[in-house]
């Protein structure tokens, strides 16, 4: 299970026992994307992030210069996403950190 609080963190709790699993530290200002072993999330600092669902390793970060956004939807490797600043993106999902 994976959920992102305002406050601060990214959390991944075992399923099964509810134990945690790993915490990324980000303030998450969006829902939370699951696709495959990626998870995608907007967070306050104006970036769309990508992590790792097994690790909870930062794969790669996307700056969208807003705070705020929808949360991505993956289609056939490509992640949609809007930003309250107003554009609506549509980018290849990258696999490798920044």
């Amino acid at each position: 299970m994976y959920f992102g609080v305002q406050e601060g963190n990214l959390y991944a709790l075992d399923r099964l026992t509810g134990d945690q699993r790993w915490v990324f530290p980000s303030r998450v200002s969006s829902d939370v994307s699951a696709a495959g072993t990626m998870l995608c999330f907007v967070s306050y600092n104006g970036y769309l992030h990508g992590i790792d669902a097994t690790t909870g390793q930062e794969r790669w970060r996307f700056y969208m210069e807003s705070p705020w956004g929808s949360a991505p939807a993956l289609v056939d490797g490509v992640l949609f996403f809007g930003s309250e600043a107003g554009p609506f993106y549509a980018i290849v999902a990258p696999s490798r950190a920044p």
